[in-house]
């Protein structure tokens, strides 16, 4: 995959940008004095790298330029042209509107204009965005890289200044080397399943550690064995027991439901009668006591003799007499009446006492019969021996919950050895790996490892070696390292322009070691010649014609600035087809984006 050409559908903002096969450079000119001494200077120059990326599909946040300055850009729409390996092309659409929709559009011809195209005119019209990416690298089909994507490798072929830190790590890959390292292992000619294998029983084991930390502060001292908390079970368990057949012995049931029919159906039944015998009785004493209170005669012949002689009548006589007599009769008659009352008044009395005495009777009974059911000691007891119970069994319910947990601790244990075999396993796996593709001169890593020694030497005349080990955990380590005549390691590639040139000659290893193969064949690097003394520029600008002439598309940005002066005062560094797009700081014409500067 080369870039063919890059354009939007307003000209006149951004004018279209042709690529060479070869070599493509980016010149920028500081016309203006008063900018020579700037350190950047707004051209574009770096942006067109974002702006290929955007093409390729790039993930934008609100701080992207595009995004930042919307305003500026709204109605633009890019297509990325590119010329895939089979000798076709396919045409990326991406608007700034709405860059979650994308169309593609393949095509046998070159140097097409499709800005204008309507929707039946792409094979995929507005496709969303994630659906677009996994259309593209299906478009593209770089082999080489699964089970990654193209996206994992576009930062080793679209190198911006803040991609010039580390040849390995790029600036979006500063999270968990797993994102990386992997791919790169699998770039250079690596196993790369181990080494994914690795990070992911590693983030296993760690998982398993964690849980088996937490359970094992739930559960406390975990001295114990499974065996140990089983014997105390059974322990509990029998006491439970035990205590079960305590309170079935104490079983007041039946005992209880005699003493409530006793209460119910005989004392309280006979209580209720001789209340009943004494209320009858003292009602009887009480009319008999009343009746012997009387003194006065029924008949009073004083009271007749006043009637009588209001009537006018002479009381007198035999009438009197008869009357004398009646007198004496009655209180005959009275005398006899209240010996007979005395009588029932004793019989009542006598009846009284005798109840009396026997409700006193039924009540005690019937007193003990409560103290019976409200016995202080059984009850007590009761509640004590239930109380153990329930303790017990709150005690065997936590054991076995101990024992659930030590299971299920002993589980994780056991997973967690599994897991720390397979992490031995997969470090001998890679460790093996590494040592066979380092030691095999044929291998992908040997040679690239040999073109990149080669570039080195080539611009600086230092020897330079790419490495790959295993650290101390397993994990694979990287490094770009030059050396002194003696083979010693120098801090020379420490340096700024070293970084750099370690860079670029990383990325052209990488991209001639795959050649034979379906990969990208482009490669951008922003500010090539920065920093390097004059010697250096030439020879580098010889190894990027060099591989241009191989077959890789080499697009580099530099400022009039960076080239030596000799060959910058007669134009003889650059050849006039290489310069694919001249920028300056004198107007808005001479920017990427004929507009003024944000």
């Amino acid at each position: 995959m080369k870039i063919s050409q890059l354009y939007s559908n307003r000209s006149e903002v951004f004018h279209p940008l042709r690529y060479n096969a070869g070599l493509n450079v980016v010149l920028g000119e500081i016309r203006r004095p008063e900018n020579r001494e700037k350190d950047t200077h707004n051209l574009g120059k770096s942006t067109l790298a974002s702006l290929i990326d955007f093409c390729l599909l790039k993930g934008i946040t609100n701080a992207f330029f595009l995004t930042a300055h919307s305003e500026r850009f709204t109605g633009l729409v890019f297509c990325l042209e590119l010329e895939l390996n089979d000798e076709t092309f396919l045409t990326v659409q991406r608007g700034v509107d709405n860059p979650s929709r994308i169309s593609f559009k393949s095509h046998s011809e070159r140097l097409q204009d499709f800005s204008e195209s309507s929707a039946t005119d792409w094979d995929h019209f507005a496709v969303p965005f994630q659906r677009a990416r996994s259309l593209l690298d299906g478009l593209l089909d770089f082999q080489v890289l699964k089970p990654w994507d193209y996206r994992k490798y576009v930062g080793y072929i679209l190198r911006s200044q803040s991609d010039y830190d580390d040849l390995f790590q790029l600036s979006k890959f500063r999270g968990q080397h797993v994102e990386w390292k992997p791919a790169l292992a699998k770039l250079l000619g690596f196993g790369s399943d181990a080494v994914t294998g690795l990070y992911e029983r590693r983030v296993e084991r760690e998982g398993l550690r964690a849980q088996i930390g937490l359970l094992e502060q739930e559960a406390g001292p975990t001295d114990n064995d499974v065996s140990a908390i089983d014997g105390m079970v059974a322990l509990k368990q029998a006491e439970i027991a035990r205590r079960r057949a305590t309170l079935k012995d104490f079983n007041f049931m039946t005992e209880d439901q005699q003493v409530n029919r006793d209460l119910v159906d005989n004392i309280d039944t006979e209580i209720s009668r001789l209340n009943e015998v004494l209320y009858s009785l003292g009602g009887r004493r009480t009319r008999i006591a009343g009746a012997l209170a009387q003194e006065r005669l029924i008949f009073s012949v004083r009271e007749a003799r006043e009637v009588f002689s209001e009537a006018g009548v002479v009381f007198q006589g035999q009438l009197l007499r008869d009357f004398d007599q009646l007198v004496s009769f009655n209180r005959a008659i009275t005398d006899e009446r209240r010996a007979l009352l005395s009588v029932e008044l004793s019989d009542a009395e006598n009846g009284i006492a005798e109840a009396t005495a026997q409700l006193g009777a039924r009540q005690g009974r019937r007193a003990e019969l409560l103290s019976f059911l409200t016995d202080s000691d059984a009850l007590q007891r009761y509640r004590d021996v239930s109380s153990q119970l329930v303790s017990l069994e709150a005690d065997l319910e936590g054991l076995r919950r101990t024992r659930d947990s030590l299971g299920h601790l002993l589980e994780l244990r056991a997973d967690l050895r599994r897991a720390q075999e397979d992490v031995g396993h997969l470090q001998t796996t890679i460790e093996r790996n590494v040592a066979s593709v380092s030691g095999d001169d044929t291998s992908l890593f040997s040679r690239i490892r040999r073109f990149f020694g080669d570039i080195v030497y080539e611009v600086t005349g230092a020897r330079a070696i790419l490495t790959v080990s295993p650290n101390a955990e397993g994990n694979l380590d990287f490094r770009a390292s030059v050396l002194d005549d003696t083979g010693t390691h120098t801090s020379r590639g420490r340096g700024s322009s070293y970084q750099k040139l370690l860079c670029i000659a990383f990325d052209l290893a990488v991209l001639r070691a795959h050649l034979s193969e379906n990969f990208p064949r482009f490669v951008f690097h922003d500010g090539v010649f920065e920093a390097l003394d004059d010697r250096k520029k030439h020879n580098l600008l010889g190894v990027l014609r060099q591989y241009s002439a191989l077959g890789i598309q080499a697009i580099v940005t530099t400022i009039d600035s960076d080239i030596p002066d000799a060959a910058r005062a007669d134009g003889s560094f650059f050849r006039p087809d290489e310069i694919i797009l001249l920028l300056h700081d004198d107007g808005d014409d001479g920017l990427l984006f004929k507009m003024p500067p944000w």
